[in-house]
């Protein structure tokens, strides 16, 4: 039904003149959540909004007009085949078209006079509280038209989204405990609690790799980088190194454990860390680093949902070199989009890496706000120079091309080239295939088929030719990444070629797996190279446990498990450990802590999802204990209740012993992409979080072994590593590579005195960033003492910015009580500010924040 303008909206609709026009250039739209449901169902109600910007009354006459959109939650009841309709005057008809992509009808005429609006309303799945749910670039067409822009959503989602300005807005749900911070508590997040000595935060590196470095007595001496020699010295470790350095001797001795390109690589960053640090100095003497705990240091940059080019890739190469990262793994494929040209299969760029409305001709419908419908992808000499590029700093890069699911872009270009070129089949679809099902994503067609033959020679040929890519470079293929995850429910379930490998439907998903998963290992075992899986691709649906290795591949060839699922109340959070005891290697990627694509604090104003966590910040990751693994689970679920070890590891549900330790090989923290739509969106999520990654894969803390959600000597190490960043890595990140990282809002403590002035006593989260505010109406300036005055009932707007005053965080805005417990309630420029006017009320928004 109408809503919003309501009346005058219908009157706007069916209003014209004799000067009408059909040009729909003139239209903007808006959208906002309205509410979450009051009734406990898994949805929310939003709101879109069309205003004809123009002079010119519109009337389409007979045609009718249809607006395209990306909707991250599906609006329920579109996925039937006629799709839903949600207003009866006019006719309004929304229809899933595949993914998140929808396609909203208005029946003609349509009709909006000059300047007036005209709002709707439609029930969507699970919620949206944040900005960046709301995807960019929807577009309008007049019947069979072009697809035109529609321009104001080509902006910042702050210029077209309703601000999330009430509890059933930013929160979830009625039940959903994870309130908006306040800037109390925004203070207590940024408050350091112990401060180390000067000289103890210039030798703390970022990861930790020395137990001792200088003290008072240290003499210190100029170096020349250039004169360094190498020496091997077998009884290091790998990556461990030991450099020496003479009272007035210019070069330097480094001792390596072999002569790898990743070994030297990791001992030249940190003496180049150490330089910048002492001045072009080092300290006199002979030091040997910890050995790193992980020889897997990863980090993943999805290339399939947003494209980024090989030379955001080779920055991102440079940054992960300085903080010894070593495996850049490329998500290279999805639903959406196929990002890198294979020689001999054109298809898959030609049609796979391009996204329009012809579906004949490309990957999918726009997904994610993409802009444009031309081309994106790396083409064999990008990916061979990123390749070699990293090589030479001793970084590896692991290949993804997701299997069997997340396929769509795959799948149709693979048929487009069925069509044209039949006696060279590489399909990946069954034509007799009846099956109908909605992946996670809302994608109804995205699964390879593994029942046909043509599944493994694509497979085959897309592997050799990354071989042969790699090589060019000079790197070894070593490991490929196959995906394996999140094959919708129901896909080969209407196969004639699946329904011949077994007579059991029930069981089918898993029988044919279990046929998918055996041809992959004995491919892998003829191709020389070991497989890697998200985790889920090695589950037995059957019995919700893994595969039993040993059935499955040859012993030749080692097979990977990205363990992902730390989302405890989803059951599975065992597999790590099952999974390493039964013969796999487990890279641990737990997504309550070290995926870089959720928010970094429950504000509808911070970029990313937030469905394993309300949100992960920089303490979260740096707290993560990859060993103690059980430990983790001490805090909350995903909408707020308390969980704790003791309460979930009991008889009902066991939390297995890790019995083979050497089987846990590394961890990697993924940055997935449906809302990293440029450089500056992977920097805003990245870092600093990729630090807390890089000390975790490197050191392991002692009070890594204690239980509890604050173990004793946590919050001294986590202090001691964020004096490091903000005083060196940060302000050299930002000044040597232009990193744009993540920047938060001021924290505040609040007193008054007897005169009735308040004082905000101000924080940041990093040393050197300032403090700007304004009062309404007034233009911004900085808190240079990191104090303000202010009178009950005055509203105060805050930011933070670096140190050089260019760079922003996003605004908050604060009213001075006169006689309440104050709320932050979130905006994206002039917010609704609410003031608490009851005890009962502060109460409970204090209870929704010690949650």
């Amino acid at each position: 039904m109408c809503c919003g303008k309501g009346v005058l909206g219908l009157i706007a609709l069916f209003f014209t003149t004799t000067f009408a026009s059909t040009d729909l250039s003139s239209i903007q739209v808006r959208y906002g959540t309205v509410t979450y449901s009051t009734t406990g169902e898994d949805s929310y109600i939003s709101n879109v909004t069309l205003t004809n910007v123009g002079t010119v009354d519109i009337d389409t006459g007979s045609t009718a007009v249809s607006i395209y959109a990306c909707f991250i939650r599906l609006v329920i009841g579109s996925d039937a085949q006629q799709g839903v309709q949600i207003n009866s005057s006019p006719v309004i008809t929304v229809m899933h078209l595949d993914g998140c992509s929808h396609r909203i009808v208005f029946s003609a005429p349509f009709r909006l006079a000059a300047k007036t609006s005209f709002s709707f309303s439609m029930t969507q799945k699970h919620w949206s509280v944040a900005y960046t749910d709301v995807m960019k670039n929807w577009y309008i067409q007049l019947g069979d038209g072009e697809h035109q822009p529609i321009t104001n959503t080509a902006r910042d989602q702050t210029e077209f989204v309703d601000p999330y300005d009430t509890e059933t807005k930013y929160l979830r749900t009625s039940t959903d405990l994870v309130m908006p911070f306040t800037v109390q508590d925004r203070h207590k997040e940024h408050a350091k609690v112990n401060l180390a000595s000067d000289s103890d935060v210039k030798s703390r590196l970022v990861p930790n790799l020395f137990e001792s470095l200088v003290n008072s007595d240290t003499v210190y001496t100029e170096v020349d980088i250039n004169q360094v020699t190498f020496q091997t010295d077998v009884s290091l470790k790998r990556g461990q190194f030991r450099f020496t350095v003479e009272n007035g001797n210019a070069e330097v001795i480094i001792h390596i454990m072999s002569n790898s390109t990743e070994d030297k690589g990791i001992a030249l960053s940190t003496i180049q860390q150490l330089l910048q640090r002492f001045d072009g100095k080092l300290p006199v003497g002979s030091f040997t680093s910890k050995p790193p705990r992980f020889n897997y240091r990863g980090y993943m940059i999805d290339l399939a949902r947003q494209f980024h080019d090989k030379d955001v890739i080779k920055r991102q190469l440079d940054l992960m070199y300085r903080f010894k990262l070593n495996v850049l793994h490329l998500h290279i494929s999805d639903d959406e989009s196929w990002a890198l040209e294979i020689e001999g299969l054109p298809e898959l760029t030609d049609v796979g890496s391009k996204q329009c409305f012809d579906i004949d001709t490309c990957a999918t419908f726009p997904q994610l706000g993409r802009q444009g419908t031309t081309a994106q992808y790396l083409s064999k000499a990008d990916y061979v120079e990123i390749v070699r590029y990293a090589d030479s700093l001793g970084i590896m890069i692991l290949p993804e091309i997701e299997s069997p699911g997340h396929a769509t872009a795959a799948v149709n270009a693979m048929r487009v080239r069925r069509s044209s070129q039949p006696s060279v089949d590489y399909s990946l679809d069954d034509p007799e295939d009846l099956s109908e099902y909605l992946s996670v994503q809302y994608f109804t067609k995205g699964a390879m088929n593994p029942c046909i033959p043509t599944f493994y020679n694509f497979t085959e040929k897309v592997i050799t030719t990354l071989q042969s890519y790699h090589a060019e470079a000079g790197q070894n293929l070593t490991i490929v990444h196959l995906g394996g995850d999140e094959v919708a429910s129901g896909a080969w379930i209407g196969s004639p070629a699946c329904q011949r490998l077994t007579s059991n439907n029930e069981s089918l998903y898993s029988d044919v797996k279990i046929h998918m998963m055996s041809e992959l290992g004995q491919l892998a075992e003829r191709l020389n190279v070991d497989l890697a899986f998200w985790e889920d691709g090695l589950i037995n649906k059957s019995s919700s446990r893994p595969f039993v290795k040993d059935e499955l591949f040859p012993s030749t060839v080692e097979v990977y498990s990205f363990t992902w699922q730390t989302v405890w109340e989803w059951w599975g959070g065992d597999r790590a450990f099952i999974m390493a005891n039964g013969g796999y290697k487990v890279v641990l990627t737990p997504a309550t802590h070290y995926y870089l694509d959720h928010s970094q604090e429950p504000h509808p104003n911070e970029r990313g999802y937030y469905w394993a966590t309300r949100y992960s910040n920089l303490r979260k990751a740096f707290s993560f204990r990859p060993i103690n693994y059980y430990a983790n689970i001490d805090g909350t679920k995903v909408l707020g209740e308390p969980i704790d070890e003791k309460g979930w590891c009991n008889p009902s549900w066991k939390c297995p012993e890790l019995t083979v330790p050497e089987n846990i090989v590394g961890i990697e923290a993924p940055l997935f992409g449906e809302t990293i739509q440029s450089q500056e969106h992977i920097d805003n999520n990245a870092w600093p979080r990729l630090m807390a990654v890089a000390e975790r894969a490197w050191c392991e803390a002692d009070w890594e072994e204690l239980d509890g959600a604050n173990p004793k000597g946590l919050q001294t190490d986590f202090d001691s590593f964020r004096q490091s960043i903000e005083r060196y890595e940060l302000p050299e990140i930002e000044r040597d590579h232009g990193v744009l990282y993540h920047i938060s809002p001021p924290g505040a403590t609040i007193t008054s005195n007897k005169k009735n002035v308040t004082k905000l006593n101000l924080n940041v989260e990093f040393e050197g960033q300032r403090v700007w505010w304004r009062k309404s109406g007034q233009d911004w300036q900085e808190a240079t003492d990191f104090k303000i005055s202010a009178s009950p009932e005055e509203m105060i707007d805050l930011r933070t910015s670096n140190a050089a005053g260019n760079r922003y965080s996003y605004e908050v805005s604060y009213v001075i009580p006169s006689s309440s417990t104050p709320l932050i309630v979130p905006s994206s420029s002039t917010p609704l500010i609410a003031t608490l006017t009851s005890t009962t009320s502060a109460l409970l928004v204090l209870l929704h924040l010690i949650v």
